[in-house]
């Protein structure tokens, strides 16, 4: 048993109990960010808080968690809740993990820094997508890069007024369009008081944003199969591009089926 217990503490993931309770406490956003799910326009969403009653029953999950963090789609600022679910999950976990959350920190201002401080935060990630105003306002719609300037501001005053050990940190998304501008941002950041920044890669939630992506999601010999394929059809005058018309006709041709072979065959 010593053993196992042993094991699970080296590798978080053999763990008995999740390590982290992602609590998306309201899906409503002040922004129109061009990378976001939410701009994708291929779904309507149902923008809404979460209730205190309900964060309130995901407390018991918090007895072995590491982390709580605050957020999801959405803005966590728009909660008008949001410290009091920081402070009873820091009550919660007993000092022994962190509370948290990602915003674009539009909203924060020094008051709801302050409170936010007092309430336990321990961490909080702010967006940074570009340090140039025009990329930046290009990119992150609807804000500008001072509001995360004054954001980092009124939180680095916080915490020196209230002798917290917060960290604060942005989030870099990277893009083919920005991706210059990471070192810049960095240094940004830095010389603002940022402690750390996460780096991710793009997520393509709809068509447009494909061509944005700084890696390619095929790998080499996936698409030396679509090549080999793709090149059979044209011998033969098809192009498998048009497999999905074709596959819904209910009254296909000979070479409707020829089309349909050589994907499947593929």
């Amino acid at each position: 048993m010593s053993g196992e217990t042993s094991e699970a503490a080296a590798v978080p993931a053999l763990a008995p109990h999740p390590a982290k309770l992602f609590a998306e406490v309201t899906s409503r956003c002040n922004l129109r960010c061009s990378m976001c799910l939410r701009q994708s326009g291929e779904e309507a969403f149902r923008d809404g808080d979460m209730s205190v009653e309900t964060f309130r029953r995901l407390l018991p999950a918090l007895a072995t968690a590491d982390a709580l963090v605050l957020n999801g789609i959405g803005e966590p600022l728009l909660h008008p809740h949001l410290e009091e679910f920081v402070r009873a999950g820091k009550e919660q976990m007993e000092g022994r993990g962190w509370v948290g959350f990602q915003s674009n920190g539009l909203l924060m201002n020094s008051a709801r820094a302050l409170r936010l401080v007092e309430a336990g935060l321990d961490r909080v990630c702010l967006s940074l997508d570009a340090v140039s105003p025009e990329a930046f306002r290009t990119i992150r719609m609807g804000e500008e890069l001072a509001d995360v300037e004054r954001a980092l501001e009124v939180l680095r005053t916080a915490r020196i007024r209230c002798r917290s050990p917060l960290q604060v940190g942005v989030e870099f998304v990277l893009r083919r369009d920005n991706i210059r501008e990471l070192p810049d941002a960095i240094r940004w950041a830095a010389s603002r008081g940022a402690d750390f920044a996460i780096v991710t890669q793009l997520f393509p939630y709809h068509r447009d944003l494909v061509p944005l992506a700084v890696y390619d999601a095929n790998l080499d010999s996936s698409v030396a199969v679509l090549d080999k394929y793709a090149k059979m059809g044209e011998r033969e005058g098809i192009d498998i591009r048009n497999y999905h018309r074709v596959y819904l006709k209910y009254a296909k041709s000979a070479r409707d089926e020829r089309l349909i072979g050589l994907v499947d065959g593929m």
